[in-house]
């Protein structure tokens, strides 16, 4: 299959980079920092303190993260707002209440929020074009940031570089090209879940024009590397 009709690498065509790919921000103590909207409400933090986040790879439940997704995780009360403060200036006084808590205290001295400047300012935290599942089960899923969310090291954050590009091969993501192509790519871990690493994700293949519809054959092969994985 000629070049022409693939993309060469989820982030590459040819030589053309469209998307860089990075792990999201670490915030030394999600507990702390991931605060529920009842517990926002609770302690009074400002809303320009607070970001959507995506917490994790399970949360990406469809192909788009928007402001619905975000209004069912406020439904049920998730934790999936992140304290977002700067490192210098001064704070509203229910945010310095908050960092004050005994639950502040311990997260201060965790190792990856005492090393900062200021403890409290998570470093970091970018809002991506989309999420890419690090590890999951059957398939690898890839979502579209509509919500202006940001996401935990425990999703891949995906910046596209050069829209035009990005558009012609990331509808196709969900081709079994490319799902075979993660396989391969990625390495599995126990129980079956597959891991896709920042270079790995680098270096998975995206069909687009004759390509997306000549490959029918890959479907097999998508069927045996799975059951290598006991994915049923």
């Amino acid at each position: 299959m000629g070049q022409s009709l693939l993309q060469n690498g989820l982030f590459q065509r040819g030589k053309v980079n469209f998307a860089k790919i990075g792990i999201g921000y670490v915030s030394g103590d999600n507990e702390f920092f991931h605060l529920t909207p009842s517990q926002a409400r609770f302690h009074q933090i400002p809303t320009e303190y607070l970001v959507p986040t995506v917490r994790r790879g399970r949360s990406l439940q469809s192909n788009v993260v928007d402001q619905h997704t975000l209004e069912r995780w406020h439904a049920t009360d998730e934790p999936c707002l992140l304290l977002n403060l700067p490192p210098t200036g001064e704070l509203p006084e229910t945010v310095s209440r908050y960092l004050a808590t005994d639950q502040g205290n311990e997260a201060s001295k965790r190792y990856k929020c005492r090393v900062r400047p200021a403890w409290y300012s998570v470093p970091g935290v970018s809002r991506p074009d989309y999420f890419l599942q690090y590890m999951s089960g059957t398939e690898v899923g890839l979502a579209r940031n509509d919500a202006g969310a940001v996401c935990t090291n425990s999703v891949h954050g995906v910046q596209v570089t050069n829209r035009i590009t990005a558009n012609m091969a990331l509808p196709h993501w969900r081709s079994d090209v490319t799902k075979l192509s993660c396989e391969v790519e990625g390495h599995p871990l126990g129980g079956g879940l597959l891991k896709l690493e920042p270079r790995e994700a680098m270096r998975v293949v995206i069909p687009f024009g004759q390509a997306a519809d000549a490959m029918h054959e890959i479907s097999g092969a998508l069927i045996t590397i799975r059951r290598w994985r006991h994915i049923k």
